[in-house]
């Protein structure tokens, strides 16, 4: 897999909206961001056209993601927030400036899409920290003090995780070598692997099958993360997963967060976790819940297509990023 560049001081980074509606404090915190980092930021034409769900039209969209990715002084793409939208203009893409000064693409959710694409490529690209989770970052206690004790302190604990999201984000950005871990699980499965890693949204990557960008799975770390679906509408896509046979070669699974279903598991009957175990009982690779990957205040930076060391244990389980800067 071809490294773009890892970012030095007064490198570009540039922030581009390709899929859903965006607002002013995104884009504001990002530039204070990347300038309080000693990066460039730049922006494209169309961050806050509008248009109905989506940040601007499919073209335009289209045109500030394929100038991004034709800049030749553009060192990293930061996409301000994910949403709906890139499978509209993922097909349309000339990747052909990109291939030849290839940088770094980042973001999560629908972005998924591009990280399966690039992968395709044989580049390497971030599935990580996006300007939208700013929402959950604090600059001082005064802005919880007046919030009712429960509600304060989970805004304080989202402060924090967003601080360590930022971390990691930074570290992989610049090149330094670094590990995600997730807490204790009784599920996991235990194990140590090293492969390439890649996944990302679950729906989006059902949403890859049987199109040109299809994951490919096999001998590769898969990770997943989802939001906002019913633990029913999971279910059916863990199993479609199976009987496409994406989960029968692989040398481990990285499960992240599975935030804001409205369904209880004593409504459906199953947690994610026996899904998952249920559905890979007859393979005997290492499984590890619990990960900070995802749609919470703490999403830890994956960088897709890289070579990891993926160990699972009843303590807990650990991603290891291993990198050289020069």
């Amino acid at each position: 897999m071809q490294n773009p560049s890892f970012l030095k001081p007064k490198d570009t980074i540039h922030l581009i909206a390709p899929s859903g509606i965006v607002d002013s404090n995104s884009i504001e915190n990002a530039i204070k961001w990347i300038e309080e980092n000693d990066f460039e930021p730049k922006m494209g034409i169309h961050l806050v056209d509008n248009f109905y769900r989506f940040s601007a039209t499919d073209e335009h969209r289209l045109s500030d993601l394929q100038n991004a990715l034709d800049a030749q002084d553009t060192k990293a793409i930061w996409c301000i927030r994910g949403g709906y939208g890139m499978t509209r203009i993922l097909d349309k893409i000339n990747w052909d400036k990109f291939i030849k000064n290839p940088k770094w693409l980042i973001g999560f959710s629908d972005i998924t899409a591009i990280h399966l694409k690039t992968n395709q490529l044989g580049v390497k690209s971030m599935h990580g920290f996006m300007p939208v989770q700013f929402k959950y970052w604090l600059e001082n206690d005064d802005e919880v003090e007046f919030l009712k004790t429960e509600i304060a302190n989970q805004k304080r604990l989202e402060n924090i995780q967003i601080r360590q999201s930022t971390q990691s984000f930074f570290d992989a950005i610049t090149g330094k070598s670094y590990q995600i871990n997730s807490i204790s699980n009784k599920n996991n499965k235990i194990g140590q692997t090293k492969a390439q890693i890649i996944g990302g949204n679950l729906s989006m990557i059902i949403n890859s099958l049987a199109t040109p960008t299809e994951i490919k799975t096999d001998n590769k770390i898969l990770f997943l993360e989802e939001v906002g679906e019913n633990l029913y509408a999971v279910d059916r896509m863990l199993g479609q997963l199976y009987r496409a046979g994406k989960l029968k070669n692989l040398k481990g699974i990285v499960v992240g967060s599975f935030s804001g279903s409205k369904q209880t598991i004593e409504q459906f009957g199953s947690s994610v976790e026996e899904m998952i175990l249920d559905l890979t009982k007859e393979y005997n690779y290492p499984i590890a819940f619990d990960f900070p990957i995802g749609h919470t205040a703490q999403n830890e930076t994956v960088i897709c297509g890289a070579n990891v060391i993926f160990e699972a244990n009843e303590e807990g389980g650990v991603l290891k990023f291993s990198q050289n800067p020069v």
